[in-house]
């Protein structure tokens, strides 16, 4: 199927922006490398220096996320709809990440209005 590369891409796009946040913060590549392809470990070490509220949903997307490296080679089944969940957890992940070497965080501003309603994280 045609689909089967977004998960790889989606994935790899988070995995990326996690490790582009470890290398900013000082880790080596053989530190990074330690960590493999697994994002729920990746997302730890992302939070483990600056915590914030959202925490919970990132490493829970990540930890949805499927074994990335074995749908290369394999088909994965997912429907459409599973398919683009995928891709816009790996999108929230990404900036997740960047939020935490960025000053620029539109989210906590939201997060902080109370008259804006708290955003849903589907996992």
């Amino acid at each position: 199927r045609e689909l089967d590369s977004v998960i790889q891409s989606a994935c790899l796009a988070a995995e990326l922006a996690m490790k582009g946040v470890l290398t900013y913060r000082g880790w080596s590549e053989a530190r990074r490398l330690k960590l493999g392809h697994n994002l729920a470990k990746l997302a730890e070490a992302v939070i483990e220096k600056e915590q914030t509220n959202a925490e919970p949903n990132m490493v829970g997307a990540c930890r949805s996320f499927p074994n990335y490296v074995h749908t290369r080679y394999e088909p994965h089944g997912l429907t459409r709809v599973q398919i683009m969940l995928i891709a816009m957890q790996s999108q929230y992940v990404a900036a997740e990440a960047l939020r935490r070497i960025s000053d620029r965080d539109m989210a906590e501003q939201f997060e902080s209005d109370e008259e804006i309603p708290p955003r849903e994280i589907i996992l």
